[in-house]
């Protein structure tokens, strides 16, 4: 009997240890102002990150700024991408990585097609 409480005890710990391990190394989170600017996309119009809210046509969307293996990227709370001439918000759909081109100091947007939102103003 006290073998199979040790045994239990065992497997209890390593199951929280595998996940406290997991929370831990979890991507990076960067400032939410280190994008802070006004972005143009040729495809899209203009969309403005400022201190944690995309702002895109009539919408505010909450995200963060997080780097992986990668890069660093803007992940919004929804989905946002491209659409005819606009951007295209979808709370069905998963969110997406926005790829920024410099974690210092971005001053490019890669939306989910590939075509870069280039900002404007910071």
């Amino acid at each position: 009997m006290a073998e199979r409480t040790w045994i239990s005890g065992a497997v209890l710990i390593s199951g929280l240890s595998a996940i406290i391990y997991v929370l831990a190394t979890g991507e990076e989170r960067l400032p939410k102002d280190r994008a802070n600017g006004t972005y143009a996309s040729p495809c899209c119009g203009v969309m403005v990150l400022q201190d944690g809210e995309m702002h895109v046509g009539n919408a505010i969307v909450p995200y963060s700024i997080e780097v992986d293996k990668v890069g660093a990227y803007v992940l919004p709370a929804r989905f946002v991408g491209e659409g005819q001439g606009a951007f295209r918000l979808d709370g069905r759909v998963a969110p997406i990585k926005l790829r920024l081109d410099d974690v210092n100091r971005p001053t490019r947007v890669t939306l989910d097609s590939g075509h870069v939102a280039t900002i404007i103003e910071m």
